[in-house]
Formats: C-alpha cells, structure tokens, sequence
C-alpha cells in the first residue's frame, strides 16, 4: 500500500511539472496609484513572448484609500466617493514581443470610457545600479529610467531572466517586481510570484481585448484627447468658479495623467 501512494504522488507530481510551461508566470502586485488615491491589486500573466498586464479591473478589486498625491486635480471631491474605482475589463497592457507595438486601454476619469491605444513598445534607456534587495522571496537589482515625464527606479530579478514588468516598463535583464516614481504619483510592487506557473492567461492577440464596438487608436490621437480632456474640464471648473465667485485651480497634466506628453 505504501508503495502503491508513492508512485501515485510521484506520477501526479509528474503531471503538474508537465502542465507548467518554462516561461509562463503569474505575478501577481500591489498597485499604489496616487494620483486616484486608490490601491488595486494587478497581475501580470506571462506566456512565452507575450504578456497581459491589468489593474483596476473589478474581479481582482481595489485595496483601500491611500494619501492623496496632489490637490490639483480634475477630479471632484464631492464626486470621488461615489466613484467607481475599478471596471469590469481594467486597464490592460498586451504585449507580443512577435510585434513592434503595444496595446493598451486607459481612461481619462473615472467616469470617463475606456480608451484602446496601440503604440510603438517603448524604448526605455536604463541606468543600472549595484543596489540590491529582496521582493516576494526574491533577490532583485534596482535600475532607473526617464519615462514621459517621470523618473522610475525598478527592481528586477535576475533569477527570471525575461525582459518584462507591470505596465509599459520592461528591457531589463529581468523580471521586474518593483517600479516607483520618483514624485511618489505611482508605485507597484510584486507580492507573490509563481514562475513557472500552469495558469496562463495571456490572450491570444490584442484584438481579444477588444469588445465588438472598440477599435485601437493610435498614440497621437490619444494624447490629443488626453490634452482636449483637461482643457474642457478646467473649462467647467472655471465657469463654476465664476458662478460661486472663487478661485479656481486648473488641473495640469501632471496632477492627473500618469504620462506626461507636455504641449
């Protein structure tokens, strides 16, 4: 009988090491983004050249109200409470490597609709540095990048040799775990990390995140959106000023775009 359950447990651990892909992970993080003054939980699910990056999304949740990261924001404070925090789809990065662009969905408000872009994968220019530290049981090395307006400091891990990471940053010699901003506005950092994993989840193409009425925009058009968006609303917080008869404060890009494209 004793034999007869070690090679039962030997031919299941057998089937579950053969169900595991080299290089097919789920990392799952914590996403701190301050310019909502909002945690999420993300994950990043990779499968061979392809990744699939989301946060926001209402399956994995929000984890609390942090500190705000400016009062200079578009975003009302009457209104912020009864906001919804996260979407059914999230917002999502694809990223093929078989591919010269990414795909991603954003949205300008948190009323605002989704928004699906396509846009050349950044180029990141990586300073390295011999800082070392461990993230979710893992030695990692920290590296730094200027990136539409902001500076990161990411730490990466070696020990997954795969140039990727939450959001659009990625070209390191390793799995990222940790990215911040050097202005405090984001923050992510990996929790748990299961490499190799049996889970993928990595869509097929980018046209699967796509619904029927959807259709990818091309980065240009977007920002001029972006740019048109906060100047229709510092437009209405103008006026409301002027009825009320007080001072109203803009909102710039900065205080509520992640990326800053500038004029």
């Amino acid at each position: 009988m004793k034999t007869k359950i070690l090679i039962g447990t030997f031919l299941i651990t057998l089937c579950h090491a053969a169900a595991q892909k080299k290089d097919t992970g789920l990392i799952k993080y914590v996403h701190q983004d301050n310019l909502l003054s909002v945690e999420y939980n993300a994950l990043l699910a990779i499968d061979g050249r392809k990744t699939y990056y989301v946060t926001a999304q209402d399956s994995l949740g929000t984890r609390g109200r942090i500190n705000t990261y400016s009062d200079n924001s578009i975003i009302q404070a009457d209104s912020y409470a009864a906001a919804k925090k996260t979407r059914k789809a999230g917002f999502q990065v694809f990223n093929d490597l078989s591919k010269p662009d990414i795909y991603f969905s954003h949205a300008l408000s948190l009323n605002a609709p989704l928004l699906y872009v396509q846009e050349k994968r950044p180029k990141h220019e990586w300073q390295l540095s011999n800082e070392t530290k461990e993230i979710a049981g893992l030695a990692c090395k920290a590296a730094t990048t200027i990136f539409r307006g902001r500076k990161y400091t990411c730490w990466y891990t070696t020990d997954i040799p795969l140039p990727f990471g939450p959001w659009k940053l990625m070209g390191l010699p390793g799995l990222i775990l940790e990215a911040s901003s050097e202005d405090g506005a984001y923050k992510v950092t990996a929790v748990s990390v299961e490499f190799p994993s049996i889970h993928s989840i990595v869509p097929d193409n980018e046209m699967e995140l796509l619904s029927a009425d959807d259709k990818y925009y091309p980065l240009g058009s977007y920002i001029d959106y972006q740019r048109r968006f906060i100047k229709r609303e510092n437009e209405t917080m103008r006026l409301a000023a002027l009825k009320y008869n007080v001072t109203a404060v803009m909102g710039k890009e900065r205080d509520n775009y992640l990326e800053v494209f500038g004029k």
